[in-house]
């Protein structure tokens, strides 16, 4: 009398010798996708793709034109001399001035500033993690530094 098992084999898709078959699954057959109806949608789908890319160029070209306008409209009433060496920028008083100095120079001495505190802060701590901290602490710090460079880079 022969067992219900089947005898052990290998099959090609398993490196083990196995005692069963492996289970069969039960799909509907595929049907046959016509080729008209993939190139449709791949016409479809490259519309769409063309049609978004026209919108964004359309509005990177209506956000230039709105931005010229307007600058054009600024330097109507204030003279590009006024603008750049004006000492202060006050456009909300009743006496208007729009001297772009001011921001220059604000801008450029926090930039300064953030400068002066973060060059040095961060080469020390960059040489005492790769110098002088124990080892304990770099593997719990370097793991830190790891997520925050891949969230810095994008």
């Amino acid at each position: 009398m022969e067992s219900p098992v089947a005898e052990p084999h290998l099959n090609p898709t398993y490196s083990t010798p196995m005692t069963t078959l492996p289970p069969v699954t039960l799909r509907p057959p595929r049907r046959a996708v016509a080729a008209g109806s993939r190139a449709r949608r791949e016409q479809l789908i490259h519309a769409a793709l063309a049609f978004c890319g026209i919108v964004s160029i359309l509005t990177t070209a209506g956000i230039v034109a709105v931005l010229l306008f307007e600058t054009v409209e600024f330097f109507r009433e204030v003279s590009l001399w006024r603008f750049l060496t004006d000492l202060e920028w006050t456009p909300l008083f009743a006496d208007k001035k729009f001297g772009v100095i001011v921001l220059a120079s604000a801008t450029f001495l926090t930039s300064v500033i953030a400068l002066v505190v973060a060059i040095p802060v961060g080469l020390m701590s960059a040489i005492y993690l790769s110098e002088v901290a124990p080892r304990g602490v770099r593997r719990v710090v370097k793991p830190l530094l790891d997520d925050q460079l891949v969230e810095f880079i994008g």
